[in-house]
């Protein structure tokens, strides 16, 4: 909701009166229905008075600037040269870790079939 809007007092006013006619002049026995009812009354109010915030993204810089253009290229370029490194230690070491994994899913693949192969043969619970 835009609550920037309720610092001008005729909004405010407006608001209020707005606000007072949605409001229900029975109170329910529950809790959580009068929480509800009193939620739905203030949105309602808040639509037809204040309505919502509009956000305006703003760029932190100017497209058509050639320094930080050139900037981001150098950058884009560092990145693709890091990408092509097959010497890099990083990468190795991601790529350790999901041989590790790799190999672990395919034993417990390897170990649950097996498994299944006994019990379908033996036809018998207890076997495992």
């Amino acid at each position: 909701m835009n609550t920037q809007a309720l610092q001008d007092p005729i909004k405010q006013d407006c608001f209020h009166t707005t606000h007072k006619d949605h409001l229900l002049s029975d109170f329910p026995d529950k809790t959580e229905e009068h929480r509800t009812k009193l939620k739905t009354s203030i949105i309602a109010a808040c639509e037809q008075t204040i309505g919502y915030q509009t956000k305006k993204h703003q760029d932190w810089f100017d497209e058509n600037d050639d320094e930080i253009e050139h900037i981001i290229d150098k950058k884009r370029k560092a990145f693709q040269i890091w990408q092509r490194d097959r010497n890099c230690a990083t990468k190795k070491k991601n790529n350790a870790k999901a041989e590790v994994q790799r190999t672990r899913q395919l034993k417990k693949h390897l170990v649950d079939k097996k498994a299944q192969e006994c019990l379908a043969d033996t036809h018998d619970a207890q076997f495992l």
